[in-house]
């Protein structure tokens, strides 16, 4: 049994015939009309499965699936979700800066990541540089030159280049684990002096202040930051979510940098909303969000969407999307329009 999270959206089978898995594939991309075959694999199997597809498909057909992928016929869309879901999470993320890199996409990618996985997101950039779809792409070959390049807020981008540079500090993972089992919080694992100091900076400033917040949340870790959030809405008597939302409402620069610490799975939400409001679509955040979340928390996020927006996700992202990428994207979410 290849198990997921509760909380998945995404369902696999209880066998997994790799080998199988990846003749099929190579025989659906021989015929433009077999798109459902393809969707019916990677649209019910994990990460990791996806990754031994690919290396089974190279060490069988003598050819890469990303370069199969990209050179077939198949919609823009459809093949860009394909690589995404090709490539693992990281490499996403990598590539998805690679393709596009403005204010948006750094704050949603790497202001939500830890000190491993900017360390891992960088190498994966670079590493693109190897590939087919990037290959002339020399001028940003660094995600540090990349963002020198093209991040021209001077503060915004100093911010960035210290994230890269892993200024931050970290918290061990197995750390938080054990303190949640034997006392339930991680307060121990917190300087509450230092919480009481940034908090009175904070104040100090009265308003939303970039430079502050760049002073403090360049070097906190995101565990501090929440407990941060916490004690400094408290004289308002709310949550600090709700505190938050409203002093820097109207400063984009803070939002993302502010909610990741303090709830990342609305931020996650807001950011879906975002990708679909308004004209057009927003096709690399549903990527990105869907791929990454629909084997972990996608469940939960689909209840929040509704509460907080007052609409179902399936049907949001089905009137947005068509083709053969609506119905992939229909799968990873488990929607009921796939199933009609």
């Amino acid at each position: 049994m290849n198990a997921v999270s509760e909380t998945a959206s995404l369902t696999v089978p209880q066998n997994f015939n790799v080998n199988q898995d990846a003749e099929d594939i190579h025989t659906a991309m021989s015929h433009k009309n077999e798109a459902d075959r393809i969707i019916n694999i990677l649209g019910h199997r994990t990460a990791s499965m996806r990754l031994s597809i690919r290396k089974a498909y190279a060490e069988k057909f003598h050819e890469d699936l990303l370069t199969a992928v990209y050179n077939s016929k198949y919609s823009s869309e459809f093949v860009d979700l394909l690589i995404s879901l090709l490539i693992g999470p990281i490499g996403m993320l990598a590539r998805e800066l690679r393709k596009k890199l403005d204010k948006e996409s750094v704050d949603e990618i790497l202001c939500t990541a830890n000190g491993w996985e900017l360390r891992e997101i960088q190498a994966s950039y670079e590493a693109l540089t190897s590939t087919e779809e990037f290959r002339k792409d020399t001028k940003n070959s660094t995600l540090e030159s990349a963002i020198n390049g093209k991040i021209k807020d001077g503060l915004h981008r100093d911010y960035l280049l210290k994230l890269l540079r892993g200024s931050r500090d970290e918290v061990n993972l197995e750390d938080i684990r054990v303190q949640l089992e034997t006392r339930g919080n991680t307060d121990a694992l917190i300087n509450i002096a230092q919480v009481n100091q940034d908090v009175e900076k904070l104040r100090t400033a009265g308003k939303p202040q970039e430079e502050v917040f760049v002073e403090i949340i360049s070097k906190r870790s995101n565990l501090h930051l929440k407990k941060m959030y916490d004690v400094f809405a408290k004289p308002a008597k709310l949550k600090s979510c709700d505190f938050l939302l409203r002093w820097c409402y109207h400063d984009d620069n803070l939002f993302d940098l502010v909610m990741a610490a303090v709830d990342q799975k609305l931020l996650l939400v807001a950011q879906l909303y975002n990708a679909m409001k308004g004209f057009g679509t927003k096709e690399q955040i549903l990527n990105r969000i869907i791929c990454l979340r629909s084997e972990h928390d996608m469940a939960l996020l689909k209840v929040l969407f509704e509460e907080r927006i007052g609409k179902d996700l399936g049907d949001e992202v089905y009137s947005e999307t068509s083709g053969d990428y609506r119905t992939l994207l229909m799968v990873l979410l488990n929607s009921s329009h796939h199933k009609k």
